[in-house]
């Protein structure tokens, strides 16, 4: 085991930092400042979609538990 547990994100296996100095010095602080809000609007967008997708789920799982439990009972009911 290497020390860094194995849930977490290690984010420096992702990125080649001289390529992000190359990238940032091309494109000096006005860009970098752009670039990072524009990178804050998609990572808003996508917060926003799973958010939808994620009371779609539950509205399903809801209906899901309702008709189990409808199933039981009157399965319950036709076997007394």
């Amino acid at each position: 085991m290497s020390g860094i547990p194995e849930n977490d994100f290690v984010y420096f296996s992702f990125f080649f930092f001289p390529e992000l100095q190359a990238l940032a010095e091309l494109l000096g602080a006005y860009g970098m400042k752009h670039l990072g809000q524009k990178m804050m609007q998609q990572i808003a967008s996508q917060v926003g979609e799973i958010k939808v997708l994620e009371h779609i789920f539950l509205a399903i799982l809801k209906v899901k538990i309702h008709v189990d439990d409808v199933s039981q009972r009157s399965h319950w009911l036709y076997h007394r």
